[in-house]
């Protein structure tokens, strides 16, 4: 995990992985939005999209709903649970929030694939898994 620095005093963080490519884009600013900040750079660029290469207005957004945290790890969807042992996957379809838990990350990950495509179809962001 790596800092971005902003305006404002805030940071936004980001993964190892993507920090070259973020810092190479440019000068990147804190701006307020309604409930959280989100690093911008320019006018419209969020971090999160410039990260995720995401164009589209039905694309999946801001999925932590935390603008300054842009760490997205290998997969969208699994992370850790409790002692580390459980995968636990989740995706928001509407004001729904569906969530499962597996032994193993790539399981979590298809599972969340499934769910986003019979939500969002062609407009779904899949994971590509590596069994």
């Amino acid at each position: 995990m790596k800092e971005i620095p902003l305006t404002q005093g805030k940071v936004a963080l980001v993964d190892d992985a993507d920090y070259n490519a973020v810092m190479a884009a440019g000068p990147w600013c804190a701006r307020k939005g309604n409930t959280t900040f989100y690093a911008v750079h320019g006018a419209h660029v969020l971090m999160h999209r410039f990260i995720l290469n995401l164009h589209g207005r039905n694309e999946w957004g801001d999925p932590k709903h935390n603008g300054l945290d842009n760490q997205f790890h290998k997969y969208k969807g699994p992370r850790r649970h409790g002692t580390g042992k459980i995968w636990r996957t989740q995706i928001v379809i509407g004001n729904k929030r569906h969530i499962w838990a597996f032994d193993k990350e790539a399981d979590a990950a298809l599972a969340y694939n499934i769910a986003a495509w019979l939500a969002y179809g062609e407009f779904a962001v899949l994971n590509q898994i590596q069994w």
